[in-house]
């Protein structure tokens, strides 16, 4: 659900306290486990977000488990994370 589609449905108080809607349920339901990629299909990712190795790892092992990846060839030319 895209920020717009929240305001549009009577959320836009919520909106303007939070960038996100994934932002606001973090916030408002810090004991349940989100999983912040499943947010980024929706919105874009925050600034340096993909910068943070844990994300881009995370999101690199999500991939793998959804395409059935086993095994990855690495060039010694290239590096992922500097």
């Amino acid at each position: 659900m895209r920020k717009t589609d929240v305001i549009r449905l009577g959320g836009g108080g919520l909106m303007y306290h939070y960038s996100s809607l994934g932002e606001a349920l973090k916030e408002l339901f810090p004991e349940h486990p989100w999983d912040q990629d499943a947010f980024l299909h929706t919105s874009k990712a925050t600034s340096g977000y993909w910068h943070q190795k844990e994300n881009l790892f995370s999101a690199l092992h999500k991939a793998e488990r959804t395409l059935g990846i086993s095994q990855v060839w690495k060039s010694s030319n290239f590096s992922l994370c500097n």
